[in-house]
């Protein structure tokens, strides 16, 4: 199992626009997988990342919990407030990193 996820911004003709990638298993190997999110200033956008990022975060930490069997804890694996969605937010609003 891998674990990873992020976004990328790619310009196509002069604009911006946002693409979610994670990886996903597919014939047992792991392939990055691309989601469009729309454009990059678009506060619509921002939620559907926000969105997707946290919904990876929780897919992951199922399938650890579920890997590890009962009686494991790995910890807290969910997205903490501060933690990617806001960072989402800030560069979707002004492009910082």
């Amino acid at each position: 199992m891998q674990v990873g996820c992020g976004f990328r911004v790619k310009a196509v003709k002069g604009q911006e626009y946002v693409y979610f990638w994670h990886y996903e298993d597919r014939g047992g190997k792991a392939r990055q997988v691309y989601v469009y999110m729309g454009p990059r200033r678009s506060a619509t956008t921002a939620d559907r990342l926000s969105g997707a990022v946290e919904a990876y975060f929780g897919r992951a930490s199922d399938d650890l919990r579920r890997q590890l069997g009962p009686g494991h804890h790995p910890g807290d694996l969910s997205p903490r407030p501060s933690g990617p969605t806001s960072r989402v937010r800030s560069f979707m609003r002004d492009g910082s990193r």
